[in-house]
């Protein structure tokens, strides 16, 4: 982002702290079977493989965990399933 103009030089460092930081907190969930069958099930709008399989990761995680996600996407259509999953949104 910095490269093309999107942050300026002298914020640079302060963005790469923030994103270190967010990034610490990031776990990998395995593309397991029940993921996949819940990509597979319907959603309360139509999402291509990808974003089902981004929203059924999400919503296995909650369900696992017990934990509120904040979903992050600049998707349009997937961040209206996600709201409508009871996903709190960002990005869009």
């Amino acid at each position: 982002m910095r490269h093309v103009g999107r942050i300026p030089m002298g914020s640079f460092e302060i963005f790469r702290e923030k994103m270190v930081e967010i990034f610490t907190d990031v776990q990998l969930v395995a593309l397991d079977r029940a993921v996949l069958r819940r990509a597979s099930e319907p959603f309360p709008t139509p999402l291509g493989t990808l974003d089902a399989i981004h929203l059924a990761t999400a919503l296995y995680w909650r369900d696992l965990k017990g934990e509120d996600l904040t979903f992050a996407t600049h998707d349009r259509q997937l961040a209206q399933a996600a709201r409508m999953m009871g996903f709190a949104v960002v990005g869009v």
